[in-house]
Protein backbone atom coordinates (compact mmCIF):
# COMPACT_ATOMS: atom_id res chain seq x y z
CA UNK A 1 0.00 0.00 0.00
CA UNK A 2 0.98 3.67 -0.12
CA UNK A 3 2.15 3.72 3.49
CA UNK A 4 4.35 0.63 3.61
CA UNK A 5 7.49 2.69 3.16
CA UNK A 6 8.28 1.13 -0.20
CA UNK A 7 8.13 3.30 -3.31
CA UNK A 8 7.35 1.05 -6.28
CA UNK A 9 5.62 3.68 -8.41
CA UNK A 10 7.68 4.88 -11.38
CA UNK A 11 7.64 8.56 -12.30
CA UNK A 12 5.89 9.88 -15.37
CA UNK A 13 7.90 10.22 -18.55
CA UNK A 14 9.14 13.78 -19.08
CA UNK A 15 6.37 15.84 -20.75
CA UNK A 16 6.58 18.16 -23.72
CA UNK A 17 9.56 18.27 -26.04
CA UNK A 18 13.34 18.36 -25.78
CA UNK A 19 14.92 21.74 -26.45
CA UNK A 20 18.26 21.62 -28.31
CA UNK A 21 20.65 24.56 -28.39
CA UNK A 22 24.27 24.96 -29.44
CA UNK A 23 26.43 27.55 -27.72
CA UNK A 24 29.39 29.41 -29.18
CA UNK A 25 31.79 26.77 -27.89
CA UNK A 26 30.13 24.05 -29.94
CA UNK A 27 28.51 22.49 -26.89
CA UNK A 28 25.05 20.97 -27.18
CA UNK A 29 22.52 21.65 -24.42
CA UNK A 30 19.39 19.57 -23.93
CA UNK A 31 16.59 20.88 -21.74
CA UNK A 32 13.21 19.37 -20.91
CA UNK A 33 10.35 19.73 -18.46
CA UNK A 34 10.38 17.98 -15.10
CA UNK A 35 8.59 14.67 -14.61
CA UNK A 36 5.93 14.17 -11.97
CA UNK A 37 6.19 11.49 -9.29
CA UNK A 38 4.18 10.42 -6.25
CA UNK A 39 7.08 11.03 -3.84
CA UNK A 40 10.17 12.48 -5.50
CA UNK A 41 10.19 16.26 -5.83
CA UNK A 42 11.36 17.78 -9.17
CA UNK A 43 14.78 18.97 -7.90
CA UNK A 44 15.57 15.43 -6.76
CA UNK A 45 14.46 13.67 -9.94
CA UNK A 46 17.22 12.11 -12.02
CA UNK A 47 17.17 11.46 -15.73
CA UNK A 48 18.74 8.86 -17.95
CA UNK A 49 19.60 10.01 -21.46
CA UNK A 50 20.23 7.76 -24.44
CA UNK A 51 21.96 9.16 -27.52
CA UNK A 52 22.01 7.31 -30.83
CA UNK A 53 22.42 7.74 -34.57
CA UNK A 54 19.10 5.95 -35.21
CA UNK A 55 15.64 6.21 -33.61
CA UNK A 56 15.11 4.02 -30.52
CA UNK A 57 18.83 3.25 -30.33
CA UNK A 58 21.18 3.80 -27.45
CA UNK A 59 24.79 4.18 -28.59
CA UNK A 60 25.70 6.11 -25.44
CA UNK A 61 23.85 6.51 -22.17
CA UNK A 62 24.24 9.30 -19.65
CA UNK A 63 22.71 10.21 -16.31
CA UNK A 64 22.02 13.59 -14.75
CA UNK A 65 23.29 12.23 -11.43
CA UNK A 66 26.67 13.53 -12.54
CA UNK A 67 28.31 10.10 -12.48
CA UNK A 68 30.62 9.85 -15.46
CA UNK A 69 30.21 10.85 -19.08
CA UNK A 70 30.21 14.26 -20.72
CA UNK A 71 26.67 15.01 -19.57
CA UNK A 72 26.87 17.72 -16.91
CA UNK A 73 24.01 19.35 -15.10
CA UNK A 74 23.45 22.91 -13.95
CA UNK A 75 20.78 22.82 -11.29
CA UNK A 76 21.57 26.14 -9.62
CA UNK A 77 18.42 27.90 -10.82
CA UNK A 78 15.20 26.70 -9.18
CA UNK A 79 13.50 26.68 -12.58
CA UNK A 80 16.11 24.34 -14.10
CA UNK A 81 16.09 21.61 -11.45
CA UNK A 82 17.94 18.59 -12.79
CA UNK A 83 16.34 18.60 -16.20
CA UNK A 84 19.12 19.64 -18.51
CA UNK A 85 22.25 18.13 -19.95
CA UNK A 86 25.28 19.77 -21.51
CA UNK A 87 27.36 17.77 -23.96
CA UNK A 88 30.74 19.52 -23.92
CA UNK A 89 32.06 17.31 -26.71
CA UNK A 90 28.97 16.44 -28.76
CA UNK A 91 29.01 13.99 -31.67
CA UNK A 92 29.77 15.56 -35.04
CA UNK A 93 27.21 13.43 -36.88
CA UNK A 94 24.43 15.65 -38.18
CA UNK A 95 21.61 13.37 -37.09
CA UNK A 96 21.37 12.45 -33.42
CA UNK A 97 18.42 10.95 -31.59
CA UNK A 98 17.84 11.29 -27.87
CA UNK A 99 15.49 9.63 -25.41
CA UNK A 100 15.07 10.66 -21.81
CA UNK A 101 13.58 8.65 -18.97
CA UNK A 102 12.91 9.88 -15.44
CA UNK A 103 14.29 8.07 -12.40
CA UNK A 104 12.95 8.73 -8.90
CA UNK A 105 14.82 8.58 -5.60
CA UNK A 106 13.81 4.94 -5.10
CA UNK A 107 15.34 3.99 -8.44
CA UNK A 108 12.08 3.50 -10.33
CA UNK A 109 12.41 4.42 -14.02
CA UNK A 110 9.57 5.80 -16.15
CA UNK A 111 8.01 3.30 -18.52
CA UNK A 112 7.81 5.84 -21.31
CA UNK A 113 10.52 8.12 -22.63
CA UNK A 114 10.63 11.61 -24.05
CA UNK A 115 12.23 11.43 -27.47
CA UNK A 116 13.61 13.98 -29.90
CA UNK A 117 16.28 14.47 -32.50
CA UNK A 118 18.59 17.21 -33.64
CA UNK A 119 17.23 16.84 -37.18
CA UNK A 120 15.53 20.06 -38.17
CA UNK A 121 15.65 21.31 -34.59
CA UNK A 122 19.06 22.88 -34.44
CA UNK A 123 21.94 24.04 -36.59
CA UNK A 124 25.52 24.43 -35.52
CA UNK A 125 26.42 28.12 -35.29
CA UNK A 126 28.76 29.40 -37.99
CA UNK A 127 31.06 31.80 -36.21
CA UNK A 128 32.52 33.63 -39.17
CA UNK A 129 32.94 33.54 -42.95
CA UNK A 130 36.37 31.91 -42.78
CA UNK A 131 34.97 29.02 -40.76
CA UNK A 132 32.07 28.68 -43.20
CA UNK A 133 34.53 28.50 -46.09
CA UNK A 134 36.52 25.86 -44.23
CA UNK A 135 33.38 23.76 -43.81
CA UNK A 136 32.69 24.11 -47.53
CA UNK A 137 36.16 22.88 -48.40
CA UNK A 138 35.89 19.94 -46.01
CA UNK A 139 32.56 18.80 -47.38
CA UNK A 140 34.01 17.47 -50.65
Amino acid sequence: GPNDGQDNTPPDAPPGTISFTWNMYGELRLKWDSSGDDRTQPPNMRYEICQASAPDGCDQSYSTSGAGGPCTVNGTSPTDYSNQCLFTNPPIAAMQYFSIRAKDEAGNVSAGALTGSTVGDITRPVLNAAEALQFTWQSD
